[in-house]
């Protein structure tokens, strides 16, 4: 009994690389939307940090307008009060309005300026005795002098 010769023929099943390739294709676009907005969050985190740094500036310059702008009013106030102020009004002011009276001959003091290395001590010299250690190390270098 000869059988026919079958083929055997095997049962290929082909693999489901359909889904793995759509697997991998899912995690590299997950992968790449991740990077992407990374990205997108650090250049955000960049342009905020100008932008209050651009704030920051733009409050300095508007002090040093403020400044410069107080700076010439206190000047020009100054230059007033200097053209304002002189001893003839000084003097009448102190007189009338605070009831000063000039000095009497004899409320002058003169004081000689031709020795003025000189210093007088009026008070009583104060004398200090050197301690007893101090004494003692006076002795040890005049012996070795």
């Amino acid at each position: 009994m000869n059988l026919p010769a079958r083929k055997i023929e095997r049962a290929v099943h082909p693999r489901p690389q359909e889904k793995i390739v759509a697997k991998a294709k899912a995690s590299h676009n997950l992968r790449n939307c991740l990077i992407v907005l990374a990205i997108a969050g650090v250049a955000f985190l960049i342009c905020w940090r100008y932008v209050q740094i651009y704030n920051v500036s733009s409050e300095i310059n508007r002090a040093k307008s403020q400044l410069s702008a107080i700076n010439a009013q206190n000047s020009g106030l100054s230059m007033d009060i200097q053209q304002k102020v002189d001893k003839t009004s000084l003097d009448t002011y102190a007189q009338g309005q605070l009831g000063m009276v000039n000095p009497k001959a004899d409320q002058y003091i003169y004081v000689n300026l031709q020795n003025q290395n000189v210093v007088v001590n009026t008070q009583n010299p104060v004398t200090n005795k050197p301690s007893i250690v101090t004494q003692f190390f006076r002795n040890i270098i005049n012996y070795f002098k």
